[in-house]
């Protein structure tokens, strides 16, 4: 008998994804659904990929996907919930789903996604909320001083449609399970102009006007550095001209 672990895994993570597909044939999504965990990345991007012009995820990237879901489901989801079972008064929940109705023009925008961990905190006189959105990376984990904006956006997110006042971001190593977190304070602010920016893609993909290219333009600004490198769409928007980066 040949064995081959690795071609094992592949095929495994192949037939996974490939039930995932089935089942989710034909779906489209709503171009009103405002989505946390990508409304802090290039506009641009988020327009193709919700038009389903993105490409299947290759062997490499379905690895990663699940080195990241085996990191979280077997590492981090099972030491928070025994350390808060151990805590009085404290309930910590997995894969919390949120939906919000925002009202624009004149429709109505759906905030919707699943907080990683969440932390309710019950006393006689309030319920306090803490989201956690929990990230595994690489070694760059041992540069990081502090959350990619898109993780911080997405943790604004939660915390305004929980009405909490903090929010962790959190980061485990892959290599050695070592970990960061770093604390999220609310702003209304911050919120108001992400919503800024869903109700531009909004309109963009209502009136079928493709967005500027947010991550090549700005691409020095700490918001999109180096954004660009690992987008699937960096050549289209490499071969368009300067004014159709823009805006198409």
């Amino acid at each position: 008998m040949e064995f081959n672990f690795e071609e094992i895994f592949n095929v495994v993570l192949t037939n996974r994804q490939k039930a995932w597909d089935k089942r989710s044939e034909g779906y489209v999504r709503p171009i009103n659904i405002v989505k946390p965990s990508s409304i802090g990345e290039c506009l641009r991007k988020q327009y193709f990929d919700d038009a389903g012009m993105g490409e299947k995820p290759d062997d490499k990237l379905l690895q990663i996907f699940a080195h990241g879901n085996l990191i979280h489901d077997q590492f981090i989801y099972p030491v928070l919930k025994e350390w808060a079972e151990r805590k009085k008064n404290l309930v910590f929940i997995n894969e919390y789903p949120l939906l919000c109705n925002y009202v624009y023009k004149d429709t109505v925008l759906q905030i919707k996604g699943f907080v990683d961990d969440l932390l309710m905190e019950t006393r006689p006189d309030e319920i306090t909320f803490t989201p956690i959105e929990a990230k595994s990376i690489g070694d760059r984990f041992f540069r990081l001083r502090e959350p990619d904006y898109t993780h911080q956006i997405q943790v604004q997110m939660y915390m305004e449609l929980l009405d909490a006042e903090e929010g962790y971001v959190l980061y485990v190593h892959k290599g050695t399970l070592a970990s960061k977190s770093f604390l999220i304070k609310r702003s209304r602010k911050i919120f108001e102009e992400v919503m800024k920016r869903a109700e531009r893609l909004y309109d963009c993909k209502k009136e079928g006007t493709i967005p500027e290219a947010e991550a090549m333009i700005h691409k020095e600004d700490f918001w999109f550095k180096k954004k660009c490198d690992w987008c699937p769409y960096l050549e289209f928007c490499k071969s368009q001209e300067q004014g159709e980066i823009k805006s198409e």
